[in-house]
């Protein structure tokens, strides 16, 4: 399941929230979340219009094998 990305108002830096969700979980999701930031170690509140879906993370794994 994808992180829920936002941006660390201290440092500026996008930081993963604890939480995991899909695009549209996340595109039905009311009210304020608070999470520790990995990386200024201070508790911040996101809303969903300040949050995104990891890049790349709702996508399959790309397997590669040897021919």
């Amino acid at each position: 399941m994808p992180r829920i990305m936002t941006k660390c108002p201290t440092t500026d830096r996008e930081v993963p929230t604890v939480y995991r969700m899909t695009r549209a979980q996340l595109d039905m999701l009311e009210g304020e979340f608070a999470f520790r930031c990995a990386a200024c170690d201070e508790i911040h509140r996101w809303r969903r219009d300040e949050a995104w879906v990891e890049e790349g993370a709702d996508r399959p794994p790309v397997i590669v094998l040897n021919p």
